[in-house]
């Protein structure tokens, strides 16, 4: 007998449905967004706690900042809703 299969939701599944839902509302012209930052941020904190840990395995500040600033001046009818920021 055939095992059913079994449906997994991941929970940033649940918050990209949610940024979805919430940037078609348009409510105010709030531009939403779904930014998703897929591995360990560079900083003091991390190098500390991951010694000896690669540099190229991390995302930098800087990289994570650029990608807020290209979200932020977007024009409504041009508008990112998801971004994935993978080390």
């Amino acid at each position: 007998m055939a095992r059913p299969t079994m449906v997994r939701s991941n929970p940033i599944d649940g918050l990209r449905n949610l940024a979805t839902a919430l940037a078609k509302d348009g409510s105010d012209g709030i531009h939403v967004g779904h930014v998703v930052i897929d591995g360990g941020i560079a900083g003091d904190k991390v190098d500390e706690a991951i010694a000896g840990g690669c540099a190229s395995e991390k995302i930098g500040l800087d990289g994570i900042a650029q990608a807020y600033r290209f979200l932020h001046p977007q024009s409504r009818s041009g508008w990112h809703l998801k971004m994935d920021l993978p080390t």
